[in-house]
């Protein structure tokens, strides 16, 4: 993806046009923008560790740090290519999820990606998820490992 663009989405209240820009480990403000992603860890008995491997990826240029905003729409997330031609979220926090997924789940799509892979512990969080079609392929301890088929398989 593109260090900023324009993308639009379906969501609650028709198209809706939001900004997804690339959050650089050099940007003044990365440490605050990195914080942020925090709440995404919380639930993982190994949370410290979680977000330090993720800060590391993303310092390392291994995993790519972005934010999508739009109106009442803030998500920062943090993905890398898996497999080749899997997209995993390591992370994902913010405000709006619901209006905003169509949007991330088009933004990736738009990259020629087969697959969105990800985790979710929060509960409730699975039905957002599941409402814009991914599956729950496996619940263990609280962790609800999700997939999303971009080929329409």
């Amino acid at each position: 993806m593109a260090d900023a663009a324009d993308v639009f989405g379906v969501g609650m209240g028709g198209v809706q046009k939001m900004k997804i820009a690339l959050i650089r480990p050099d940007q003044p403000d990365f440490a605050d923008q990195l914080a942020r992603l925090k709440p995404s860890f919380t639930a993982l008995t190994d949370a410290s560790e979680q977000f330090a491997y993720c800060e590391k990826l993303v310092r390392d240029k291994r995993a790519s740090f972005y934010h999508l905003t739009g109106e009442g729409v803030s998500l920062r997330f943090v993905g890398l290519v898996d497999n080749d031609s899997d997209y995993f979220v390591m992370a994902l926090a913010g405000r709006n999820l619901r209006a905003g997924l169509p949007v991330f789940i088009d933004a990736v799509k738009s990259q020629g990606y087969a697959r969105i892979c990800g985790q979710v512990t929060r509960t409730g969080l699975d039905r957002i998820y599941v409402r814009a079609g991914f599956r729950v392929v496996e619940d263990e301890g609280g962790i609800r490992q999700l997939v999303l088929d971009l080929r329409g398989e």
